[in-house]
């Protein structure tokens, strides 16, 4: 069994979680994008989101080069 957490560590985590509300963000699209993908996604929605990949991994690699 875990132990709970000290309000030490408690307050420790909202302070971080106050200074990386992007990180914080980042991560939670990021896991519902993989969550659907594995769990909920057809054929179609996948060939949309290759089509959506694509685009913004040429997008990115295109701003890379500047």
């Amino acid at each position: 069994m875990t132990q709970p957490y000290t309000n030490a560590k408690r307050a420790a985590n909202i302070r971080w979680d106050g200074n990386n509300k992007d990180r914080i963000k980042y991560l939670q699209y990021r896991s519902r994008a993989r969550n659907f993908v594995k769990a909920m996604s057809k054929l179609s929605d996948l060939d949309e989101l290759s089509d959506l990949i694509a685009a913004r991994r040429n997008e990115l690699e295109h701003n890379q080069s500047d």
